[in-house]
């Protein structure tokens, strides 16, 4: 069996969840789902959808290395190997609260998250754990 891969279309989706569209839309599209205060989990918690007041999807994450970004697979590589990636589109916010931790990068509407940077995770590649876009 092939492993579920999820192309990621900044500001527009990612796989079949397209952002602006209602929750019911989304959940026809993909099916059986979790659900929690403003969001819902699908394909076992793979895609997580947030929705504004308006029930829109307004920011969609991915979790784990099931998606890919003009064909790389950006949470499947090293952090830093992802981050010159996405750096080639445009540059990251380092003014964020979070960084480095989290970073985004506005102009190409990619978000990277991880719980350790390189330097103290075991595995020594701190990569990153969720990608999410946003409308």
């Amino acid at each position: 069996m092939s492993k579920l891969t999820f192309e990621v279309t900044p500001f527009v989706g990612i796989g079949r969840a397209c952002l602006g569209e209602d929750s019911a839309v989304i959940r026809a599209k993909l099916g059986p789902h979790r659900s929690g205060p403003g969001r819902e989990a699908y394909l076992e918690g793979a895609i997580v959808v947030h929705y504004d007041r308006d029930d829109l999807a307004d920011h969609i994450e991915v979790v784990g290395d099931v998606c890919t970004y003009r064909g790389i697979r950006l949470l499947g590589i090293h952090a830093d190997e992802a981050m010159s990636e996405l750096a080639k589109y445009g540059p990251v916010d380092e003014s964020d609260g979070e960084f480095p931790y989290t970073c985004i990068y506005p102009s190409v509407g990619i978000s990277l998250w991880r719980t350790v940077l390189p330097a103290d995770d075991p595995d020594g590649d701190g990569r990153f754990e969720t990608l999410s876009i946003w409308r």
